[in-house]
């Protein structure tokens, strides 16, 4: 019998046993949105782009090799929410998988980020791994070139990389949050046109003539190929599903490069929609054109008429109240209709412009405004 050198063992040892970066056996690892849902499926859901069913997610790679393959999906706390291929034989050149946002027991994935993973033993090539997360993300990215066209109605903004992207417009210097003009979205890298009419949630506000225009386009690099889900109805919470193998029951993520705010964002429940919030007054009742006649001190409610405020754990939420864009009144409240009081012996007699904002821990924000007539 042939002694083979200490060596050679040694380094055949780390052939089979060493995890290799992606690029040798597992190549072209790409995502591309499958056919659109059918009429009748999208005739049954409500208005709301929530509840509108969304295209699949394709996912295509090629194999150098022919080997022992497993490729599931994963969200970004690592938790295998479906399975696809488990240790299965597959032949060298490409495959195609069609993710449709469900889980191994056929239950719609709550809302987030969830990527690919590709993992493939040969028996000449060891073992390889297509992460996403092996590379940076979460990080935060200042996009470039950010703008509001007046004529054409669109806030123009440049990504260098592909990111998850929010738009929200404002005053500066601490003035108020109108309107989230575009909640998180996966976005490629390139430049892109955001319509808005510039005005707020209600209507009431012209925002984009304010000197004071804040555009606040928040955006974290995300892992590549990432699937973002946004849950019918805003719904949230641990991941769905998880595969029965223990072995995949929990991927080793990457956690991100970025500051923990980043990663607060891209969990799930920082994905919720922003919530929706109305305010009224205790004195006096609406007169003419919906202008709230108003005297001395009076108590303002602010009511939540959609969305969910709750999370695991409780959140914190912060409510502001502004006149006129100056903020008057800020502080915490535990449940929502928080009542707070405006002394009106403060303004000039006149008509202005009351705005609420709501605030959650998680980042998400809610605005309401109304015009009052204050006559003292």
């Amino acid at each position: 019998m042939k002694i083979l050198p200490c060596c050679f063992l040694i380094f055949l040892a780390l052939v089979v046993s060493t995890e290799l970066q992606a690029g040798t056996l597992i190549r072209d690892v790409e995502l591309g949105a499958g056919p659109a849902p059918d009429k009748a499926a999208i005739q049954k859901s409500t208005s709301t782009a929530d509840n509108t069913p969304a295209p699949a997610s394709v996912i295509t790679w090629r194999l150098a090799r022919a080997g022992r393959l497993s490729m599931f999906i994963c969200d970004l706390q690592g938790h295998v929410v479906r399975t696809f291929f488990n240790r299965e034989e597959l032949p060298a050149g490409d495959h195609t998988v069609t993710w449709d946002g469900q889980d191994d027991a056929g239950a719609a994935c709550p809302a987030g980020l969830y990527f690919p993973v590709i993992r493939i033993k040969t028996a000449d090539r060891g073992v390889e791994t297509y992460n996403p997360t092996a590379l940076p993300w979460g990080e935060e990215l200042v996009p470039e070139d950010v703008d509001f066209d007046d004529a054409g109605k669109v806030i123009r903004y440049t990504l260098q990389q592909k990111a998850l992207v929010r738009i929200r417009v404002g005053e500066r210097n601490g003035g108020p949050l109108y309107k989230t003009v575009s909640d998180w979205k996966v976005r490629p890298a390139g430049s892109y046109e955001e319509p808005w009419d510039g005005r707020d949630v209600t209507g009431l506000v012209d925002v984009a003539s304010n000197p004071g225009l804040l555009i606040a386009v928040d955006a974290f690099t995300v892992p590549e190929n990432s699937i973002l889900l946004v849950s019918p109805a805003g719904r949230s919470g641990k991941s769905a599903g998880k595969h029965k193998d223990k072995h995949y029951r929990n991927f080793p993520v990457y956690p991100p490069h970025g500051k923990r705010v980043s990663y607060i964002a891209l969990l799930p429940h920082g994905l919720l929609p922003d919530p929706a919030i109305r305010g009224r007054f205790g004195k006096g009742v609406a007169g003419k054109k919906g202008v709230y006649p108003l005297h001395g001190t009076v108590p303002v409610f602010l009511d939540l008429v959609r969305g969910k405020l709750g999370v695991d754990p409780p959140e914190t939420i912060e409510r502001y109240l502004f006149v006129d864009g100056r903020m008057v009144q800020e502080g915490p409240t535990d449940a929502l209709p928080a009542k707070v009081s405006l002394d009106t012996t403060r303004f000039a007699n006149g008509r202005h412009i009351v705005t609420l904002v709501l605030r959650t821990s998680d980042d998400r924000a809610a605005s309401f405004s109304t015009p009052v007539a204050i006559s003292n």
